[in-house]
């Protein structure tokens, strides 16, 4: 078996999807069984969010924040994020509005992108706060309803 080098993530990431045509590339437990996404499948959604990413303004070397548990869209924003030659500021999920607050400050982030709504209820505390932090918010589950300047995982891959 050839072993191929790498210099990057995210030539690692290609060469393991487009090597691997595999219909589980990732899997999440829903409604107690195991779904895979397919290779391709990931391939589209990581490129879909890279282009989103770049029409809401990200450059490369700007900073794009990741408030969200370990969950396969975690790894797929932070594959398009890194993509776009970006950096990922990856932010614990169990901490408090404060904290968000301070990072998100120090890092300078564009953007974030959170996974419940409880993550995204502390982003919009710290958001009414202070602005002019973010440039945009992305919630990577179902709104529900409509929340003023936050897109929708689902609005922005598709």
């Amino acid at each position: 078996m050839e072993r191929k080098t790498f210099q990057t993530l995210n030539e690692l990431f290609l060469q393991a999807v487009e090597s691997r045509s595999k219909p589980d590339v990732f899997l999440s437990k829903s409604s107690g069984q195991y779904r895979g996404m397919p290779a391709r499948a990931v391939m589209s959604t990581v490129a879909a969010l890279g282009r989103a990413l770049d029409a809401m303004g990200v450059r490369a070397g700007e900073r794009v924040a990741l408030l969200a548990e370990n969950r396969r869209e975690w790894a797929l924003a932070d594959y398009a994020i890194l993509g776009l030659g970006a950096v990922t500021v990856p932010i614990y999920s169990t901490l408090l509005e404060d904290d968000i607050e301070v990072i998100l400050r120090d890092s300078g982030s564009k953007g974030i992108l959170v996974s419940t709504h409880e993550q995204l209820q502390k982003v919009l505390k710290v958001r009414s706060r202070a602005p002019e932090l973010l440039s945009f918010v992305v919630a990577m589950d179902p709104l529900g309803l409509v929340v003023q300047d936050v897109r929708s995982w689902k609005e922005i891959v598709e």
